[in-house]
Formats: C-alpha cells, sequence, structure tokens
C-alpha cells in the first residue's frame, strides 16, 4: 500500500506521455540486510511485488522490470 499513491501518479504519466518505465527491484537488499530471510523467500516476495505493480494497469507493452540479482551487464 506505501507505493500504490505513487505508482498511480506514473501510471497516469505513462498514459499521459505514453513512455516506458523502468521498475527495479533490489532483492539483493533484502537478501543481504534481512538476515532472517531465505534467498527463495525473498524471490517470492519480489514476484508478489511484481504482480502488485502489474494489478495497477501498466501498459506492458511500455512496462520493464530490474530485479538486481537477475540483471547482466555486458561489458
Amino acid at each position: 500500500m506505501g507505493h500504490l499513491g505513487t505508482w498511480i501518479f506514473t501510471k497516469w504519466l505513462q498514459d499521459k506521455f505514453n513512455v516506458e518505465l523502468w521498475f527495479q527491484f533490489t532483492d539483493d537488499e533484502k537478501f543481504l540486510f534481512k538476515s532472517d530471510l531465505s534467498f527463495e523467500e525473498v524471490e517470492k516476495m519480489t514476484y508478489e511485488n511484481m504482480l502488485d505493480v502489474i494489478a495497477v494497469g501498466f501498459n506492458p507493452k511500455l512496462t520493464h522490470f530490474i530485479v538486481d540479482t537477475k540483471m547482466q551487464i555486458n561489458v
């Protein structure tokens, strides 16, 4: 619920200006700084957070997710 107001406003901006959005999920921070959680639990929480974003109704063609532990860097 904490991000919902911001996400609704961001969705309005996407709808109004037809822009791409990139959501970053910092699952590495959750895993490293919440020592009582396993990595599998953190992955499940990240997936649930993604579903929350999708439920707001962002345009799937213009919305992208970055998951810190899944991100690849090409040099």
